[in-house]
């Protein structure tokens, strides 16, 4: 008998319809159980999703609560200090006053500032400084100009010369930004920063 005479009578044959509708069905069977894994997947991805997005709320208001607990009424306070310490825009008269308060509390004679161009930003004026004065003056100016100056102050580059009087030479950084209405993400305000704040306002 020819392949093709056999297989019309595999066919016609009464085991092969049975057979046939089995594989089908199991095929069937299949595509429902593949369906069902992906919606259950779907579903699930959604809901880890769903409870991402609660618990960044919940964080959020926890921090609300605790920021608003650790401030009360003394937000305020904090931000003055904070305006003074960076305000919205640059002054020229601001920065005079502030290094004049450093002279004066150090005791070191500022000789000289420029512009420092290469190092000055959108949100920072960088000023090249010159200071003399005696060791116990450079020291005080050393440990306390983050502070006193009432302005958030850094300083980069440094030189230092000594004779009679010593001379001191540095970048000063005055930072200033202008702050945006609006709320964003943040973090929870600690003890320790709060104290650090009240440092700040006792020494400016």
């Amino acid at each position: 008998m020819s392949p093709i005479k056999q297989y019309i009578s595999v066919l016609h044959s009464s085991k092969f319809y049975p057979g046939f509708v089995l594989l089908g069905a199991n095929i069937i069977l299949l595509i429902i159980l593949i369906f069902i894994a992906f919606k259950a997947y779907d579903q699930y991805t959604y809901s880890e999703q769903i409870q991402a997005e609660l618990a960044e709320t919940k964080q959020n208001i926890n921090l609300i609560r605790n920021n608003r607990s650790l401030l009360s009424e003394r937000i305020d306070g904090y931000n003055l200090i904070l305006e003074k310490l960076i305000p919205d825009d640059e002054s020229y008269f601001a920065v005079i006053s502030a290094l004049d308060q450093l002279e004066t509390r150090t005791g070191v004679s500022i000789k000289s500032y420029t512009i420092n161009l290469e190092s000055t930003t959108e949100d920072k004026l960088a000023l090249q400084v010159n200071v003399e004065g005696q060791q116990e003056a450079i020291d005080l100016f050393l440990k306390e100009y983050p502070y006193i100056s009432g302005r958030l102050l850094t300083s980069e580059s440094t030189s230092l010369t000594s004779d009679a009087d010593i001379s001191y030479s540095f970048t000063l950084n005055f930072y200033h930004k202008k702050f945006e209405n609006g709320a964003s993400g943040g973090r929870q305000i600690t003890e320790q920063e709060l104290l650090f704040l009240d440092e700040i306002s006792t020494r400016m």
